[in-house]
């Protein structure tokens, strides 16, 4: 069997001198969706993926009840692949833990799926660094805090937030009291701002 961790060793190909993943057969989608109903873990860390991918991964994550940790970072996967993956986490009931860090899904794939978040009662640790993310898209995360009661650890480092979108999400922590890990290193965020956040995270 695949066991509980399944590590996708990726199969490339060299176009133009870039490679590139093959996600668009049915036979891929056949193999996602018996990979992932066989195992909690499923990385494709830097497997060459695109929107494409995300939506085969998404499509395939509709039934699954299994699988706990989905880790796509460090792939190339745009605000379209982040939707895909949004639309897994509105109606999927098993994943604790999304990685989709180091892609490129900027203010508006967060925003969708800051607006799953909403919804999603199962997520607790969510990894969005690195996405050139602004204060717009934290604000999004922000409006979604509010009323996100299982979140408990977020990653925003790396990113392109302001001191603005670092209070709105201090704001928010007024009403959410499961969040208790906050990473918003290597951002654009003054003094002011991180004091408030360190305060508002002590009392979660």
């Amino acid at each position: 069997g695949l066991g509980d961790v399944y590590k996708r060793q990726v199969s490339t190909q060299s176009t133009g001198g870039n490679k590139q993943f093959n996600c668009n057969d049915e036979a891929w989608v056949k193999e996602v969706i018996e990979e992932l109903s066989g195992c909690t873990t499923y990385d494709i860390s830097c497997g060459y993926i695109s929107d494409s991918g995300a939506k085969t991964i998404s499509d395939a994550l509709q039934h699954n009840t299994s699988l706990t940790q989905l880790i796509i970072g460090c792939n190339d996967i745009s605000e379209l692949g982040a939707k895909s993956i949004s639309y897994a986490l509105k109606h999927n009931t098993s994943l604790t833990h999304v990685h989709i860090d180091r892609n490129d899904i900027l203010d508006s794939g967060v925003t969708s799926i800051a607006n799953a978040l909403k919804y999603n009662t199962s997520l607790t640790h969510l990894k969005l660094k690195e996405n050139k993310i602004t204060s717009s898209g934290a604000k999004s995360i922000s409006n979604a805090l509010k009323y996100n009661t299982s979140l408990m650890d977020l990653d925003l480092s790396v990113n392109a937030i302001s001191s603005s979108g670092a209070i709105s999400i201090t704001d928010a922590l007024e009403c959410n009291t499961s969040l208790t890990c906050l990473s918003l290193w290597c951002n654009d965020i003054n003094d002011v701002a991180t004091v408030s956040m360190l305060n508002s995270l002590q009392l979660n």
